[in-house]
């Protein structure tokens, strides 16, 4: 079993087709359109956390970087965790919470707050993980977010958060 971070911006080509490759089981995207929006979304010095069985990708999630308004304190720098997924040959193994461990394990080294958003269907997963829900309003760039936040490597969010972009 081997973790690995990697820079997006030192992705090979192949590494992103695989990874995309995995998101397609959960995500009906073409893999070019997951290559558009990886590089609209995820920026250069972004990680890509992949966990893998010799070249198989078992697990894979992104981290990127942020600014985070909480109420009215502006600036505050966060790591957001996104497309969290197992491969479906992996399922009930673990993998989906060991990955989350190493990327709060990384939030916690950055000194960062960490942040996720995801929809219902997730939401017991990321209970069961220790991360907290956020129970106030949450913006992406002043448009007002309507499926969940949850965070982490910090006490509490404000009543109104505003994100400086999705991910």
């Amino acid at each position: 079993m081997i973790f690995d971070f990697v820079k997006h911006s030192e992705c090979p080509k192949e590494l992103l087709n695989n990874i995309c490759l995995l998101k397609s089981q959960y995500w009906h995207y073409s893999i070019q359109k997951q290559i558009e929006w990886m590089n609209r979304n995820i920026s250069q010095n972004d990680v890509h956390l992949i966990l893998k069985n010799e070249e198989t990708i078992i697990a894979y999630l992104a981290i990127t970087k942020g600014k985070i308004q909480i109420d009215d304190s502006r600036g505050n720098e966060f790591l957001g965790i996104g497309n969290v997924c197992v491969d479906k040959n992996y399922l009930k193994q673990e993998y989906g919470f060991l990955i989350m461990k190493i990327a709060e394990f990384y939030i916690k080294q950055n000194r960062k707050i960490g942040l996720l958003l995801c929809q219902e269907n997730n939401v017991l997963f990321y209970k069961k993980g220790n991360w907290l829900l956020h129970n106030g309003n949450t913006y992406i760039c002043e448009e007002k977010f309507d499926h969940f936040l949850f965070y982490y490597n910090v006490a509490t969010l404000g009543k109104k958060v505003v994100l400086s972009k999705a991910f």
